[in-house]
């Protein structure tokens, strides 16, 4: 990984969306001008969920947020790409980073993700 894609990827990490509860719209907040300590207060007062980028990308080149629903490609040394373990799963952080799914499986540049949905506009693709 070059500088510069470490540099890209430390600062999307850093970009949030919105779902707003009522309207049941997702809003991306790079354009916003409201502080992060308004927004803050706005998930407190219940208006808004506020979804953190995982800084990584799927493979087809989109952020992966926080309450995103993927398709996980477990890859390992001992298997060949067709036997590869796939988990669909909500991406949810946990103790320390992102993970996938109830596993916890982390979530990481080495696996394919693709970005089936969120858990907000696509709730049934978890059932």
């Amino acid at each position: 990984m070059t500088t510069t894609t470490k540099t890209t990827q430390n600062l999307d990490r850093y970009q949030f969306q919105a779902w707003y509860i009522k309207k049941k719209i997702l809003m991306d907040l790079s354009q916003e001008s409201l502080s992060l300590p308004e927004l803050i207060q706005m998930q407190k007062d219940g208006i808004i969920i506020l979804r953190q980028s995982t800084g990584l990308k799927d493979i087809n080149g989109e952020l992966i947020y926080e309450g995103d629903i993927v398709k996980h490609d477990i890859q390992s040394d001992n298997l060949e790409e067709e036997d590869w373990e796939t988990i669909t799963g909500e991406v949810v952080w946990y103790t320390d980073g992102f993970c996938v799914g109830e596993y916890w499986h982390p979530l990481c540049t080495v696996f394919k993700n693709t970005i089936l949905g969120n858990i907000y506009e696509n709730p049934g693709l978890l059932d």
